[in-house]
């Protein structure tokens, strides 16, 4: 009896509890349009618990009478904060205004959860798809071109000078899309028309070492593409391009010919909605470029889809695909620097490239504001043509993520992250690299606390790679951010973090020829590992209708046993083999200016980007045992001194103007074997020892609300410009560009 007793007490204490509960409801709308917004975070602040808005923007919350701060957040929008008094049910509707401001941006990708781009703790840019659809952005590489700080040397991403180049084998920087990595299993490589540039939310790119948060490939930073999702409002969009080559300059004797028509065409279409609880994006992509050098041309077409479902307010199932068939002529180098849009006899060849990634997520909300997030994604990879050269690659990767806001008295915000990931890549080559296959599994932790006015972020990560059945590799790397709002709107930072990267399988195992020049593998190619570190400032200003920022930073980074592509006189005969350079330690330091502004200034509405990047990049060798006291430098490979990026867009009533212009110095150092086997290297880089300017201009008019076309110059000014050694790059170009979005 006494233990019936004590049961229907509880059940009675638990029934009163719960009718002294009472409920807040609401509706959370964008400003202006009036469109519910589906997925709003809101949380109790201080107190824990929290839901999410449903298809139909709406939410409820349980709670005990008393006063509340309730927060709605939502990317890419401003966060709101409303007191409430409660004692009875009551209705609260919000209205989130679009984060216009620039320091107002939400990016995720710094702590993998929203934060404002004033508030991060390490240099960070932010790439908004208007600026890809005014400059007819299809290409991923042509994106990040235009980024203050980053530069892509023929295929090779470099975040201030990290990179260099590296025959498109291996990355140091790490490319997601959606948070998850899309590097081949085979090369290490990214495929830059891969990435599904119609469908853009934003682009987040972080200079300096992630591999914290994001593993091997990290050293130089992280480039974050993330696609949107629908909102209630269905969007449909379909663009046509067409661009067609001009003459080169008469410093080239044996060009193509103009009449020869040689051009580019494409379309691309991209429609979401939502339906009832689920959310649906689907976009397709198809473009003919015959290419500026002979025997280069590209077929390609490319799909993806987005679907989401959102199973209740806290749980949501997602499956994310992308395939892209390649039909594509290479050319690896000229026949010399006046013939140079012929290839040298025996380098071109044809390729037929087919990948495809599939991406199930589910995300589920627990309670006192948890979040946890299992991520996983199939990659796959097949290139054919030469047999010597065919390839298949399959990519798996698989994550569990964990958050948890914590609650301190002291501290305005506290977030927990921490994870486990998994990797496994498997390729199938023949004579090109062989059978191999390499598994990867992480540990990760990082906490983000604001308390009054500074932010600080810590992270770690083990990490253990095992390739081929070898030993075991195991890296430990931390990394340590801090942000102080030292006056209104001047944000104050400094950063240091450790990184490494794996090599690839192609560094260690290619076995392949290009022409005269031959490509050797190596096998015991160890990992790189180093650091990096940065001081800056952030200012933000407002002139009249006009607002932005200033952001100044200073950089050093370090790199051990770097891996580069060495010629020399091998036992297998000259050539080129991927090389640990054990006797020296690589340094890159400098400093970076970048500016962004919008708004109104009369009748016109402006936005620019601007960006200034100076490095030093220098190898010093280590001494001798036998003479200690001589130690010598070089200038790292592959790197340029200056980079200068602009970007603006004057708009007024249905017309709009812009430009984009870029400016790399001179290529400080290259390999000698190219300028011994490649005939006009040398007698080409004499002549421009200025560097490259790279000027584009556009005009766009709306010929009605849904309908704008545009006019487009790309190298406006017929700049002759090596991209690398023996490699040309585009002469100018006319485009025309039109775009269909009904409303």
């Amino acid at each position: 009896m006494k233990t019936w007793f004590n049961l229907l007490f509880l059940l009675l204490l638990a029934l009163s509890a719960k009718a002294q509960q009472v409920k807040l409801s609401g509706k959370v709308t964008e400003q202006g349009s009036k469109i519910s917004l589906l997925g709003v975070n809101v949380l109790v602040e201080g107190h824990g618990g929290g839901t999410v808005t449903d298809v139909d923007g709406n939410y409820s919350l349980l709670l005990a009478p008393g006063n509340y701060q309730i927060r709605f957040s939502y990317v890419g929008y401003q966060p709101v904060s409303r007191k409430v008094q409660l004692q009875a049910d009551q209705k609260l509707e919000v209205q989130l205004e679009v984060a216009a401001g620039m320091l107002e941006q939400v990016v995720v990708t710094a702590g993998r959860f929203e934060q404002r781009l004033s508030e991060v703790t390490v240099s960070m840019e932010v790439v908004k798809p208007e600026l890809l659809q005014q400059n007819n952005i299809t290409r991923f590489d042509d994106a990040l071109e235009r980024v203050p700080g980053v530069s892509v040397v023929n295929g090779q991403l470099n975040i201030r000078g990290t990179s260099g180049f590296s025959y498109g084998a291996g990355s140091r920087v790490q490319v997601l899309v959606d948070d998850m990595p899309l590097l081949s299993a085979d090369a290490g490589d990214v495929k830059w028309a891969y990435l599904p540039i119609e469908n853009v939310s934003q682009i987040e790119v972080i200079k300096g070492a992630s591999s914290a948060l994001f593993g091997s490939s990290a050293l130089g930073g992280i480039v974050n593409l993330r696609t949107a999702y629908p909102t209630a409002k269905p969007r449909t969009q379909v663009q046509t391009f067409s661009y067609v080559y001009d003459r080169p300059n008469d410093f080239f004797t044996a060009p193509y010919r103009l009449r020869d028509g040689r051009h580019q065409s494409g379309v691309s279409a991209l429609h979401s909605r939502q339906i009832g609880k689920h959310d649906l994006t689907a976009g397709v992509f198809a473009v003919w470029d015959q290419g500026y050098r002979i025997g280069e041309y590209s077929k390609r077409v490319r799909g993806n889809v987005n679907w989401r479902y959102r199973v209740t307010e806290r749980l949501s199932l997602s499956i994310n695909t992308n395939a892209m068939v390649d039909s594509t002529g290479n050319f690896f180098f000229w026949q010399s620097d006046t013939a140079a849009f012929f290839p040298s006899p025996g380098t071109n060849d044809a390729q037929l490239s087919t990948r495809f990634n599939i991406d199930p997520v589910l995300t589920y909300y627990g309670r006192n504001d948890r979040k946890h997030v299992f991520r996983n994604r199939l990659y796959y990879t097949e290139n054919r043509g030469d047999s010597s050269r065919n390839t298949r690659g399959q990519m798996y990767f698989n994550e569990y993520q964990f958050q948890q806001p914590l609650r301190f008295g002291f501290a305005k915000k506290s977030m927990f992250t921490a994870g486990l990931a998994h990797t496994y890549n498997y390729v199938n080559s023949g004579p090109l690299y062989g059978l191999k296959d390499s598994r990867n599994v992480a540990a990760y932790a990082q906490i983000d606390q604001s308390i009054g006015k500074l932010n600080y972020s810590l992270g770690l990560r083990f990490e253990q790679f095992v390739i081929n059945n070898e030993a075991p590799i195991r890296y430990p790397v931390a990394r340590l951010g801090l942000n102080y709002e030292l006056f209104k709107a001047t944000w104050l930072r400094a950063s240091a973090g450790q990184g490494f990267r794996t090599p690839s399988v192609a560094e260690r195992y290619v076995n392949a020829a290009a022409g005269a020049i031959l490509i050797f593998p190596n096998p015991s190619l160890s990992s790189e590992s180093g650091w990096s570190t940065e001081i800056g400032v952030k200012q933000g200003w407002q002139l009249g209708k006009m607002k932005g920022f200033v952001d100044v930073a200073g950089f050093y980074t370090r790199y051990d046993n770097m891996i580069e592509f060495t010629f020399n006189l091998f036992p297998e005969g000259p050539g080129f083999k991927a090389l640990n350079l054990a006797d020296q330690t690589s340094v890159i330091r400098g400093i970076e200016f970048s500016s962004a502004g919008g708004g109104q200034i009369g009748r016109f509405q402006l936005v620019t980007q601007l960006g200034y990047t100076f490095i030093d990049p220098i190898e010093i060798r280590r001494p001798l045992p036998d003479r200690p006291d001589i130690t010598t430098t070089d200038v790292l490979k592959y790197r340029t001194r200056h980079l200068w990026r602009f970007d603006a867009e004057l708009r007024r009533a249905r017309w709009g103007i812009g430009t984009n212009l870029r400016y790399n110095s001179f290529m400080l150092r290259i390999d000698q074997a190219f300028e011994n086997f490649i005939p006009g290297v040398v007698n080409f880089r004499q002549k421009r020892p200025a560097g490259d300017f790279i000027a584009d201009f556009r005009l766009s008019y709306e010929l009605r609300s849904d309908l704008r076309l545009a006019f487009l110059i790309r190298n406006a000014l017929n700049r002759d410009y090596m991209i690398v050694p023996g490699n040309i790059g585009a002469p100018r170009t006319f485009g025309l560009q039109l775009t269909f979005s009904p409303q």
